[in-house]
């Protein structure tokens, strides 16, 4: 019996973002430490995008990483998040060798003009929800801002006055099972299911797992989670195998115990919180 497992990658706990590789991200000064903050609030809507890029140097560094060869300076003053400068790198005369340069302040005046006040660029166009990290980086997924460091500030903005910051310590909880690099025949081998025994199955081609909502314990013990199973043949979707779900569910339970992080106050392991599985039947 063949079977081969698939992954969607649908990361949460993350900024949301349209870009499909790891973004440099901006800087940010909280309490006088200096953090990665892990958004893009310049990018908006609400701001001239178009005119600032135009004004910019021409010779500086872009990458598929920070595709304006752009970098906002923030900090947190007064309850509001406040955008002090902004620096791009640029190329020199050296190969392999930059220099940082600060934007023309009279540029940022001019875009930023109805966002200013007291001599501040307060973010006022912006609200959401922004994390700020520094630290030894414990998960990452080669997309937009998906990833986890040791010491993270989850950052809630609302108009640009910002309404509540959660200081995190990230942590390692147990080092046991991970499906992140794991064979698929080692996989399989974990999760013993047998979709065959189920007369109501033969002639399938195929039954796709749709498994989320995982919650475990600090043991890195599986609690529970939603598991949907769809049978297919000739490419025509069936109705939803109940039976075949819940031998999924226990499988997955049996697995103890798995590889768990504490993240921003959740127990969560190294993949995306929604994931495929598909075992083929023929």
């Amino acid at each position: 019996m063949k079977k081969i497992i698939s992954f969607i990658s649908l990361i949460l706990l993350s900024t949301v973002s349209s870009w499909a590789t790891g973004q440099e991200g901006d800087i940010i000064y909280i309490d006088g430490v200096k953090m990665e903050l892990l958004a893009r609030p310049a990018a908006n809507k609400a701001i001239d995008g178009k005119r600032l890029l135009s004004m910019l140097p021409e010779k500086r560094v872009k990458s598929t990483a920070n595709w304006d060869g752009l970098i906002g300076c923030w900090s947190i003053k007064a309850n509001k998040l406040v955008l002090d400068s902004m620096i791009v790198e640029m190329y020199t005369d050296k190969r392999g060798e930059y220099k940082t340069e600060k934007v023309a302040k009279d540029v940022i005046d001019d875009i930023f003009a109805k966002y200013t006040t007291a001599d501040n660029v307060v973010a006022s166009w912006f609200s959401g929800t922004v994390r700020a990290a520094n630290g030894k980086t414990l998960l990452y997924e080669h997309s937009a801002f998906y990833r986890y460091l040791e010491h993270e500030i989850v950052i809630d903005v609302k108009n640009g006055e910002v309404v509540k910051m959660q200081r995190c310590n990230n942590s390692m909880l147990t080092n046991g099972f991970t499906i992140r690099g794991t064979k698929y025949d080692d996989l399989w081998k974990k999760i013993d299911i047998h979709p065959e025994k189920y007369a109501n199955l033969k002639g399938c081609d195929r039954v796709d797992f749709k498994i989320e909502g995982m919650k475990f314990n600090k043991k890195g013990e599986l609690l529970s989670c939603k598991v949907i199973a769809t049978p297919f043949t000739d490419k025509k979707k069936g109705t939803a195998h109940r039976a075949i779900a819940s031998d999924m569910e226990k499988a997955l339970k049996k697995i103890k115990p798995w590889k768990t992080y504490m993240i921003n106050g959740d127990i969560v392991i190294d993949i995306s919180p929604v994931w495929h599985l598909t075992y083929r039947m023929k």
